[in-house]
């Protein structure tokens, strides 16, 4: 009947759904094991519910403090929805972190429109550094990670506050702009490469047609030469 035809589409709907964020947390975990040092701890909580996806540990040296990040990682093929931003910030106030990071490694996320915003966030009547970041580039988002936790340490060092801290906020922002900058020049080189393959190959194929064309031309010319002469088309003398 109909109804059980929406439910067969429903489950099948959020079996992908559910497919596509675990190759998210998959990726996520292999780029954390590949580009961070042991340094530090990753724990996936995606399953405990109201935890965010991840939560990154990292012990300071200078503070001799263990600062958590919750990560809300985000696979999604559409822009990520406003839903998903007060998700972020509702689990970011019930967890006990330092700070908070949202991943999108495929779309665009609601309300930032560069690849990289960071933001100080009001929780808990303190303010919280949040930082979204869309990108599927490892070496940018381990940066950012290692980023966030020197920021929370700074923050840490200096009670809680960090002189002239708007400015910082704008520099920070800025260098989405520069990361802008890194994938634009990233994304040309790469149609670039793909256009000089493209005609590398099809210089190939040309040479490799003209190979074969002087081949049997070459072959029919010893043919020709190998064919015996027919007496009769021996000219006789005048």
């Amino acid at each position: 009947d109909v109804c059980s035809s929406d439910l067969k589409k429903y489950y099948a709907r959020s079996e992908v759904a559910a497919n596509i964020g675990k190759q998210g947390e998959d990726d996520f975990e292999d780029i954390v094991n590949k580009f961070l040092t042991s340094e530090y701890k990753l724990k996936n909580v995606s399953k405990y519910g109201k935890c965010g996806d991840f939560i990154l540990t990292w012990n300071s040296h200078k503070t001799n403090c263990n600062y958590k990040i919750l990560i809300e990682l985000k696979n999604y093929r559409n822009t990520v929805p406003s839903k998903e931003i007060d998700k972020f910030y509702r689990d970011l106030q019930i967890n006990q972190v330092d700070g908070g990071l949202l991943l999108s490694l495929n779309s665009k996320i609601v309300g930032v429109n560069k690849i990289l915003e960071f933001r100080d966030v009001l929780l808990n009547n303190r303010k919280t550094s949040v930082i979204f970041i869309n990108s599927n580039t490892p070496e940018l988002i381990t940066e950012v990670i290692k980023f966030m936790f020197h920021i929370i340490e700074i923050k840490d060092q200096n009670d809680g506050s960090v002189n002239h801290h708007d400015n910082l906020i704008t520099h920070i922002n800025s260098l989405s702009d520069i990361v802008q900058s890194i994938t634009m020049c990233r994304d040309s080189l790469q149609i670039s490469k793909q256009t000089i393959e493209e005609s590398l190959n099809n210089m190939i194929f040309q040479l490799m047609t003209c190979e074969y064309n002087l081949a049997h031309k070459i072959k029919q010319i010893q043919s020709t030469l190998q064919k015996p002469i027919q007496v009769d088309e021996i000219q006789k003398p005048d």
